[in-house]
């Protein structure tokens, strides 16, 4: 590996399993340390050595098992890294098709096996290809990844979504590793593209939502990474709301995942975007509140529900309140769906009415009071009988704090 003197697959194999243990390892001290660095730099950066390290992942299920086979295969990924990084655009098409072809093939042939830290390496040299490759030279990258959350191959969803998950953050990336007229147009590709993406990981997250939880996670997360940046009035629709609503309902038990797709929707509405469709927007909003305090309500008697997952529904409840309270009180009317006495008894209940609350909730909830009182105070003179409406029940709700002061002390 040092020379120029042609070596073959074994002898280059078992050379650099020696000096990337050796070099992990530490032991033979830091003197050392440095010439392997060296030694493995130079052979990174030979225009060449891919075709070895192509050799070694093709060997994944031999050598993922064992920590030095772990290290191989790792830097065998960094060299096709620093390929694409530095050979990429001058190398002909006839050697980057092979490239491309074999390495998603190889991440999705052992995307299972493969540790975690091993597949995202894989999966972001996929990307950087794809970064600088789609749609003209690349063209099926995006439609592969849409037909597999729709397909019937179970195994291949997980690839999809890890790959998603990269593209929604490389694709937007301003790091200076393309051209900056490149940034520009594949985050407009991107764009474009973003209607039919996001229906697929809605669609996989519905599906998966009652039968995967796992697949589910991941979809979320794949989700997250996109309402990061995408146009969310254009792209976050009721029904897609609705959808991550019904998961955050569905998986409110089972631990991570509902928290998980309530810090979405709190992610979401924190925003305060404007969809085209708002009246349907906000009851979808308003409904899942009513539930989520049902909810919380009805789980006094059994106490199954996280304190985590307690404290962000409440969160969801006073984001709603912050953003969309004006909007429900004075421009959508009760009449329409809206039963603001329904919800405030509710809420009432949550952060009054329950024996086993937790300080956190108590002040959760007293946050939510505290805007509303605000809210009718503000607003009383502009909205006639807005204070005598809700004065009786503001009274209870003083009465239920004076209540928990007197009880804590």
């Amino acid at each position: 590996m040092q020379q120029a003197a042609p070596a073959g697959p074994e002898q280059v194999q078992a050379e650099l399993q020696q000096l990337l243990s050796e070099f992990y390892s530490g032991a033979g001290g830091a003197e050392r340390k440095a010439e392997i660095d060296q030694l493995l730099g130079n052979f990174k950066r030979q225009p060449g050595s891919w075709v070895h390290c192509q050799q070694f992942l093709g060997q994944t299920p031999q050598l993922v098992p064992t920590a030095d086979g772990q290290y191989v295969l790792f830097f065998s990924v960094l060299v096709f890294e620093e390929f694409v990084k530095r050979y990429w655009a001058e190398a002909p098409a006839s050697q980057k098709d092979p490239i491309r072809t074999f390495l998603f093939q190889c991440l999705a042939a052992h995307h299972a096996v493969l540790p975690p830290f091993l597949c995202t390496k894989l999966a972001k040299v996929n990307v950087d290809i794809a970064k600088r490759d789609w749609p003209h030279d690349y063209p099926d990258f995006l439609t592969r990844l849409t037909a597999a959350l729709a397909g019937d191959d179970a195994s291949a969803k997980p690839t999809a979504l890890l790959l998603l998950q990269l593209v929604a953050e490389e694709f937007v990336s301003t790091r200076q590793d393309v051209l900056a007229a490149r940034q520009v147009q594949i985050k407009q590709l991107l764009t474009a593209q973003l209607n039919s993406l996001l229906g697929s990981l809605f669609g996989l997250l519905e599906a998966a939502a009652g039968s995967d939880p796992r697949l589910c996670g991941t979809t979320l997360t794949t989700l997250s990474q996109f309402f990061s940046w995408v146009p969310l009035s254009q792209h976050i629709t009721p029904p897609r709301l609705g959808a991550l609503c019904a998961c955050s309902i569905s998986q409110a038990r089972t631990g991570e995942l509902g928290l998980q797709a309530l810090e979405s929707l709190n992610e979401l509405l924190s925003k305060n975007y404007v969809p085209a469709e708002f009246g349907d927007f906000l009851l979808v909003c308003f409904n899942h509140i009513l539930a989520l305090l049902d909810m919380i309500i009805a789980d006094e008697a059994t106490g199954e529900l996280d304190a985590d997952y307690i404290d962000r529904a409440i969160q969801f409840t006073l984001n709603f309140f912050t953003n969309h309270l004006r909007r429900v009180e004075g421009e959508v009317r009760e009449g329409e769906g809206f039963n603001m006495s329904r919800m405030l008894t509710a809420l009432f209940q949550v952060t009054y009415g329950r024996k086993t609350a937790c300080a956190a909730e108590l002040i959760r909830g007293a946050e939510c009071w505290d805007f509303f009182v605000e809210y009718v105070i503000a607003h009383r003179e502009e909205s006639a009988g807005l204070a005598g409406r809700y004065q009786a029940g503001l009274l209870m709700v003083m009465e239920g704090a004076v209540t928990r002061l007197l009880h804590v002390h």
